[in-house]
């Protein structure tokens, strides 16, 4: 018999553990911890698949844990799901700074966390995220130097941008752009993290993910992405 998948999960809630650990009981064996010294302990004895772990733990907080977990070699396919309390661009971005493969926001959907957990338990695992086709205009503020190019396709962790300047991996810029069918312009802060030659003479196309997005930002582009994440027919891509 196959043994069950390990889910690791850290937070000093007893009720948001009781729920989480009830929403995920099919998924894999759940293990639990109330601080974040208990619950690296957990991740260093049981080698988990996937942690989920609360971001404003005291003392060790969740950043803190991602970011032993991401840097220790016996844990190097240990996936983790940091889980914000705030609204904030701010919470966000530092649960990509700290490595985490996911990001969800307190109070959390049942339905989103168990696909963000299974998406890591999958054999082979599939970590990247639904991505929808795209068609908008990106303005990017980059030091004092603004560009223009077109998005081509976005997920709830970045978006790739037909652009004609490269722009070199690391840097950190502010985006702008609007969904289709969406009055309210996006502004999140961005990081760029690969690029490529594009379809036409002289193009470039650069892969930025997503650092400073608040939670309404988060849930409009999920919200984008799970209507068209599924290619639509031939003329019927969206455009903004």
């Amino acid at each position: 018999m196959e043994a069950q998948r390990k889910i690791l999960v850290i937070d000093d809630a007893a009720l948001f553990r009781d729920l989480v650990s009830f929403a995920l009981a099919r998924s894999g064996q759940v293990i639990t911890a109330t601080t974040g010294a208990e619950g690296l302990a957990a991740a260093r004895r049981e080698k988990p698949e996937v942690v989920v772990v609360d971001q404003d733990l005291p003392e060790l907080s969740g950043d803190a844990v991602c970011k032993e977990i991401k840097t220790d070699a016996a844990l190097p396919d240990t996936a983790v799901i940091l889980v914000t309390s705030g609204a904030s661009a701010d919470d966000h971005e530092r649960a990509v700074r700290a490595g985490a493969d996911d990001i969800l926001s307190k109070p959390i959907n049942q339905r989103s966390l168990v696909l963000a957990v299974n998406r890591f338990l999958r054999v082979p695992v599939v970590r990247s995220l639904p991505r929808a086709p795209l068609a908008a205009t990106v303005e990017i503020r980059c030091g004092n130097e603004t560009l223009r190019g077109v998005g081509r396709d976005i997920s709830r962790a970045g978006i790739f941008v037909e652009i004609d300047h490269p722009i070199p991996d690391g840097t950190e810029v502010r985006l702008e752009f609007r969904l289709p069918e969406m009055s309210a312009a996006l502004c999140p802060t961005a990081e760029a993290i690969g690029s490529r030659g594009g379809t036409g003479a002289g193009r470039h196309g650069v892969a930025f993910r997503f650092l400073g997005l608040d939670r309404a930002g988060v849930e409009l582009v999920e919200q984008y992405v799970h209507e068209w994440a599924v290619a639509p027919e031939p003329g019927q891509i969206p455009t903004g």
